[in-house]
This record gives C-alpha cells, structure tokens and sequence, in this order.
C-alpha cells in the first residue's frame, strides 16, 4: 500500500454544505410529504425546520445558510425545503446567484383543493377567524374572484412558474403531482431521485396508505413508533364551501392551469367532477 499517496489524498469529511436540491413549493401540496419520502434515501439529508433563507433571512448571508445544514460528505446531497419560496419573486435570482446549477423541486396540485388546505391551515393557525367563510376569502362581495386574496394568487401557478424560467432551464426544474404523490408516491419518488441524479434506494415497502388518514405514511422500523404520518395536519378533512364558489374558482384557474400545462410540457387532471371538497 502506497502510505504517501494515501495520506495525500483529501479525507471524504463531514462538513456543512448549501444545498443542491431545493424543493421550492408550493404551500399546501405535499412538500413536507415528499421531503420525509426522499430522506428515506441514504444519500439525501436535509435540516429539520425550513430555513426561510432566501425570502425571509437572506440578510444573515450565505455562511448563516450553510450553518442550518447537516453535516454531509461531497457525495451526499444536502436538500432543503420551503415552500414560500415558490411565490416570493426575488428568491429565483437569490438562488441562481448562490449556484446556477441548484435543482428545484415544484410540487403542484388542484388549485382550487390547495385553496381549500391552505384556507383550514389559516383557520386552525388562527390566522382568520374562525367563523369566516371560505366564500368571503375567496370571492369579493359582488362574486367576482378575490384578486388580493394570497389563497387565490398561489394558486395560479404558472405566474411564478415563467419567473423562475427566467433563472433556472427546464432541465435543472422538476414539477411533481401532488395528487400523485398520494395515489402512487413511489412512482413520484422514482422520478424525483432521478431527477437529483441518484440511485433509486428508497424502499417502497417503507411507504404504505394509512386509510384512516387518507394520507401515506412512513414505516419505521428501529423506533418505539412504528409509523410516521407527518401529523395531524395531513389527510385532514377540509373546510366545506358552496358549489358555486367551487365553479367560481374552477372557472378562473381553468385558463392559467392550460397556459402552465403548455409552459412544462406536462397536464395534471384537475377538475371539479374528480375532486372532493
């Protein structure tokens, strides 16, 4: 054995790195999920809580950022994940400026579903009140769209979409079904993975549908647990509304969601006969 050369060689250490994978939303679409799934990975590691770097702590700088990552060796892919980036408009070029060859990870799904999660994660964060309607959020009083309304606006998808297209090619962004997700998660997995450029490793049989939930969860098999299922928040019932305000809304994501399905290159089946409230 060669000791020198050995020696000379640059030891694979444990450092904190920026990550190279961002799942950068959208809200209310599954990316908690997906980002638990791809940690089943062995070579994908991510930060706990959503750092919120380049939208809300871009002032503390790059070395801030790195210090919210786990350490990893260079073969290893640091991911991190938070979902407002998706809509904030100075984040693409925040990102491109930190490495231009950053993937990103956009998960989708029916808009007028994620208006209705994103309005029961408001009520029960108290961030509306509790008797207010999910009518009166989403439509002014002559029933005309609410175009001020943040659970409108992210919804319409395709709006940030162009942005971050601006920064980021086709090939460098990953647009994942949030409905799929649910459904067949291990066939989005097997996308995703190769997306990022890995191995396929995670094991499916990690991965089962929780009826009662109505949501997949996470076998785990070294702990007291033998499940995770993301919590309470997740496969939770949505808040009721009229169909008319169902139509409403159909109506006005209808066009956006085919300009965004010629953009990607891709059609997800979002309409009011498949869907639940």
């Amino acid at each position: 054995m060669d000791l020198e050369n050995l020696s000379s060689k640059p030891l694979d250490k444990h450092i904190r790195r920026l990550p190279r994978v961002i799942i950068i939303g959208v809200k209310k679409c599954g990316t908690r999920a997906l980002l638990e799934y791809l940690k089943l990975h062995p070579l994908i590691k991510a930060p706990g809580p959503e750092p919120r770097f380049f939208d809300r702590n871009y002032h503390r700088g790059l070395d801030w950022y790195r210090s919210m990552m786990p350490a990893t060796k260079e073969h290893e892919i640091t991911m991190e994940k938070t979902p407002r980036y998706f809509v904030s408009p100075d984040v693409p070029e925040r990102i491109y400026n930190m490495s231009l060859n950053t993937k990103l990870v956009i998960v989708v799904r029916d808009p007028v579903i994620r208006a209705l999660s994103d309005f029961t994660q408001a009520v029960s964060k108290h961030e509306v009140e509790s008797n207010m309607i999910f009518r009166r959020r989403v439509l002014r009083r002559d029933g005309d769209i609410n175009l001020h309304s943040s659970i409108v606006q992210t919804g319409i998808y395709v709006r940030y979409v162009t942005n971050w297209l601006k920064y980021f090619g086709s090939s460098n962004i990953h647009i994942v079904s949030g409905e799929e997700l649910i459904t067949n998660p291990l066939a989005v997995l097997e996308t995703v993975q190769d997306f990022i450029g890995v191995e396929r490793e995670i094991d499916g049989n990690l991965i089962f549908f929780n009826k009662t939930r109505g949501f997949p969860c996470i076998r785990i098999l070294k702990r007291k647990r033998t499940s995770k299922c993301f919590g309470k928040t997740k496969g939770r019932n949505h808040v009721q509304t009229d169909s008319t305000t169902l139509k409403r809304l159909y109506d006005f994501y209808s066009p956006y969601n085919q300009y965004l399905f010629k953009v990607i290159n891709k059609t997800f089946k979002w309409n009011i006969i498949q869907r639940e409230q």
